[in-house]
């Protein structure tokens, strides 16, 4: 008989840095140059790519393959386009978007897994997680990990 964990789970990011209206331009500047490499992102491209990669790495795996990952971005402004600080320093969210994830990891009986998968994601600079939870059934009971602020980590309830 095979071990399976069925995992649901999601993530909400924010950003600080950005969403401070009062920045200077400079600043604002360089807070992109740190979070993506560059001046100007494109929300539907960068933020998906940097956010995905972040998770992916390490994700945990059953032998049939691993969870399925999503990331949903949530600009402002659906024509943002290119977020330029210098043109548009008003423009700014906190709420960046989230990332799911879900799946059935085959011959694994650790549900810690997950927590640690969790806690070893590389957040960028300038982001933050602002909450998130995830449930594992691990076919004998149920048990659910979440973000705690307090600690700054993943944490089994």
């Amino acid at each position: 008989m095979s071990n399976w964990l069925h995992v649901a789970g999601i993530v909400r990011i924010d950003n600080i840095r950005l969403a401070m209206v009062n920045q200077s331009k400079v600043d604002q500047v360089n807070a992109l140059k740190d979070i993506f490499g560059q001046e100007k992102i494109d929300f539907r491209k960068d933020f998906k790519d940097v956010i995905t990669k972040r998770f992916e790495e390490n994700i945990p795996r059953g032998s049939e393959g691993t969870m399925k990952l999503t990331v949903l971005d949530y600009p402002v402004e659906e024509d943002w386009g290119k977020y330029d600080p210098k043109v548009n320093l008003s423009q700014g969210s906190l709420y960046w978007g989230d990332v799911i994830f879900s799946g059935d990891l085959r011959d694994e009986d650790n549900f810690r897994i997950i927590s640690n998968w969790l806690n070893s994601i590389e957040i960028p600079e300038g982001c933050m997680v602002r909450n998130g939870v995830a449930t594992i059934d691990d076919e004998t009971s149920i048990h659910v990990v979440h973000w705690s602020s307090d600690d700054s980590r993943w944490i089994i309830s």
